[in-house]
C-alpha cells in the first residue's frame, strides 16, 4: 500500500482492459495483446504516475448472443 500512497498526488493513469477472449478461440495474438498492455501501465508507473489497471468485465453471454444472431440470419435467409 505504501507504494499507491507515495503517488497520492501524481499524475494518475488508467488502462481499461476490455474482455478477454471475447473474439473467438485464444491464440497468440491474445498474449501479445496482454503483454504490450504491461509494458505500457509500467512506462506510466516509471514515468512517475500514480497507475490504475482495470481489468475486463464480464461477457460470458457475448459469444451465446453471437451464436443466436448467427442462426437468426441464416434462418432469415432460408425464409426468403
Amino acid at each position: 500500500m505504501g507504494m499507491k500512497l507515495n503517488r497520492k498526488d501524481c499524475e494518475s493513469f488508467t488502462l481499461h482492459d476490455g474482455p478477454p477472449y471475447a473474439n473467438g478461440n485464444i491464440h497468440i495474438g491474445h498474449a501479445l495483446n496482454k503483454v504490450l498492455k504491461d509494458i505500457i501501465v509500467k512506462y506510466h508507473y516509471f514515468d512517475g504516475k500514480s497507475v490504475r489497471y482495470t481489468p475486463g468485465w464480464d461477457c460470458h453471454g457475448f459469444p451465446i448472443a453471437q451464436k443466436v444472431e448467427g442462426k437468426k440470419k441464416k434462418k432469415k435467409k432460408t425464409l426468403r
